[in-house]
């Protein structure tokens, strides 16, 4: 792939998603519950799937597990579509991870996360 044909994906957590509706986000969580799945966004904030899309990709994940979610925000920007998620350590930092994401917003001529 070239690199210059990459978009880059924004990092988001609970109050940043709605800024992006319908476009491909990062959200750094906690998984809380998997029926439904819930994810505890790096701010705290409560994320769903959109109509329970992707949960299977939670599945063998326990309750607790530290994700990256990399999916599609809702057209409401309330909830995700997920594409993918991966693990992060179990010894991730969600709180500090997330003075990253306001970072990323503060500062968009750095990070280049202005929306679409």
């Amino acid at each position: 792939t070239n690199m210059a044909n990459m978009i880059p994906t924004p990092r988001v957590n609970k109050q940043f998603l709605s800024l992006y509706p319908d476009d491909t986000i990062r959200l750094a969580c906690q998984l809380q519950s998997k029926q439904p799945v819930t994810l505890k966004a790096s701010d705290g904030g409560i994320v769903k799937l959109e109509d329970d899309s992707g949960a299977e990709l939670f599945t063998d994940y326990p309750v607790g597990q530290f994700l990256e979610v990399i999916g599609k925000a809702s057209p409401d920007g309330a909830q995700v579509s997920p594409y993918n998620c991966i693990a992060f350590n179990p010894d991730f930092d969600l709180e500090t991870y997330d003075q990253l994401v306001q970072l990323t917003h503060r500062h968009t001529d750095l990070f280049n996360t202005t929306s679409a």
